[in-house]
């Protein structure tokens, strides 16, 4: 019985030994992700059925900015179902400013994850973060469009792409009763 007791405290040893070592590792990837958060701002919607996560990078995201990219972006979105869309991410930069020459420069990226069909990407570049963001979403529109006239609409098949011209003439009823189709 003692050999027994004896294995079952080195295995004790080695698990609590294996949950330090976990422990440790989970400690340094919060430091890490709490260094990153410092530079990146990030706020995620939870009210809206689509999942849009805004990043600020060397800008802090305001009330109102993210107010602001939430209504346009999700405009621009709201063309598509919502079960289409598996998240948007969307990211706003500044660059340049007092310590460098010329002006700040605003950068807006937006990133719309389908769940089927392409992932559509959008940038905006300008002095104005407002004004970056309103060409991000009307590039997302064009594009949500263009996707939608290309692929008919949410997945339905016309009906002229069912049926061959063939198929269609063959198919037809002959109006004066013979079985020889008009002539063309």
């Amino acid at each position: 019985m003692h050999s027994c007791l004896g294995q079952r405290t080195s295995c004790a040893k080695r698990v609590n030994a294996v949950r330090v070592n976990e422990n440790a590792r989970t400690n340094v990837l919060r430091r890490t992700n709490s260094l990153r958060s410092r530079a990146v701002q990030t706020k995620a919607s939870t009210n809206t059925d689509v999942k849009m996560l805004v990043q600020g990078l060397h800008l802090e995201i305001t009330p109102a900015i993210d107010e602001y990219v939430r209504s346009k972006i999700g405009r621009a979105c709201s063309h598509v179902d919502s079960r289409d869309i598996r998240e948007v991410d969307v990211r706003c930069s500044a660059r340049g400013g007092e310590g460098s020459k010329g002006g700040v420069e605003h950068k807006t990226e937006v990133t719309v994850l389908m769940t089927r069909g392409p992932t559509l990407h959008a940038d905006g570049v300008g002095e104005n973060l407002y004004a970056t963001i309103d060409q991000c979403a009307d590039i997302v529109t064009r594009s949500i469009r263009k996707h939608k006239e290309k692929h008919g609409g949410k997945g339905a098949r016309h009906a002229a792409h069912d049926a061959s011209p063939k198929e269609a003439l063959l198919d037809a009823e002959d109006v004066d009763g013979d079985d020889v189709p008009p002539a063309a």
